[in-house]
């Protein structure tokens, strides 16, 4: 989870807040997104239609967090100001997410063993090594082997940004939305599409769009990004509620509005990217500074963000591949084990409960980061 913490040079401080916070509301974004999905694929069969549909628009809703957080790579690493070399790519960036990826497939593997009650044995450990091979672990760990294929390539992608005009860079957007996100929605017709670009997925898209955006190589209005926000989400909550009493296939609704490849979802993630990461155009700015110009604002009083909320959204920010990495553990103690089920306590709840484990989660890897080794993967 490349930029989910640490300290993004060649950014000024506004920026530089503006991406961590960005990355502290995804975070629990996805924290939330899990809870959902988690509490429907467990209790679906005791739930009605209400309570499904609820569930799932919350997963939906949320599917903007992981495309955000790549969006929020490529603004940084894509940075020319950013010295990147093979070296740093492997023993930098790809070891770090290979020691967490191996590390939680050990620890994940350990704590089924443990709360299924299953017989300790040394077998655990070659079936942690298949589980890493294979992608056979915790369904979130996916993230990680995305990372690590992104990062193998962060050199060509560096050459496509640092030669590639504006419009070429434009150019490259749409060719990924069209042939990633919009044809193959033709499939849902049964109409397959021949036509592809040789491209393995649409999350470089997100990478290259964050560079973009926030560079002002591709500039989005803040009108126009609201607009963008509200229309797509306003279709997701739309979408999901057809799901539950109007497609019968759901899986239609799964490229809709449930894949990071869906046109809504890039709709959806490129405008809060837009919304809280990318720098003022002039004329915002040049209006800021005709308001500097008057006596309300020329009294010294500056709307600043307090020290204590930068400090613990710095703090977060931290810990946000942390709990990106150890807030399944939460979930699975509470959702799963020990039978908590949102459901009868009121759909609301899986609300309380996401904000809980993003509490616990944060507190647990801020004391696991005290630990020396262990907080060069954290």
């Amino acid at each position: 989870m490349t930029a989910l913490s640490g300290d993004p040079s060649g950014v000024n401080k506004k920026s530089s807040f503006r991406l961590s916070l960005l990355r502290v509301i995804a975070a629990l974004g996805i924290v939330l997104l899990h809870t959902a999905n988690i509490s429907e694929i467990l209790y679906r069969e005791e739930i009605g239609r209400a309570e499904d549909g609820f569930a799932m628009g919350v997963v939906y809703c949320m599917m903007w967090a992981v495309p955000c957080f790549l969006m929020v790579s490529g603004s940084l690493l894509l940075d020319p100001a950013r010295e990147i070399t093979w070296e740093k790519v492997l023993k930098k960036y790809v070891k770090r997410i290979g020691l967490a990826l191996l590390a939680c497939c050990v620890i994940f593997r350990l704590f089924d063993l443990l709360m299924n009650g299953e017989g300790f044995s040394v077998m655990f450990l070659p079936d942690a090594v298949y589980e890493l091979f294979t992608g056979t672990g915790w369904a979130h760990l996916w993230y990680l082997y995305l990372l690590i294929g992104l990062y193998l390539l962060l050199p060509f992608y560096r050459m496509i940004t640092e030669h590639a005009s504006d419009r070429d860079l434009k150019i490259l957007l749409l060719l990924y939305l069209i042939f990633q996100s919009i044809l193959p929605l033709t499939a849902l017709a049964e109409v397959p599409c021949a036509f592809e670009i040789q491209t393995a997925s649409i999350y470089p898209f997100y990478f290259f769009a964050g560079h973009t955006l926030f560079t002002g190589k591709l500039r989005i209005s803040r009108r126009t990004a609201v607009l963008m926000a509200v229309s797509a989400t306003l279709a997701i909550i739309a979408l999901s509620a057809a799901g539950v009493w109007l497609l019968p296939d759901q899986a239609i609704l799964g490229e809709l509005a449930g894949s990071y490849a869906s046109p809504l979802v890039a709709l959806q993630s490129v405008a809060i990217f837009a919304l809280l990461c990318v720098p003022r155009t002039e004329e915002a700015a040049s209006a800021a500074e005709s308001a500097a110009d008057t006596p309300e604002a020329s009294d010294g009083k500056k709307r600043e963000c307090p020290a204590w909320l930068r400090e613990t959204v710095n703090l977060l920010d931290e810990c946000g591949f942390g709990i990106y990495l150890l807030h399944m553990l939460f979930l699975r103690l509470f959702l799963r084990y020990l039978h908590w089920d949102p459901f009868t306590m009121g759909e609301w709840t899986i609300f309380a409960i996401a904000a809980g484990v993003f509490l616990l989660s944060a507190v647990l890897v801020a004391v696991l980061r005290k630990i020396p080794r262990v907080n060069e993967v954290l």
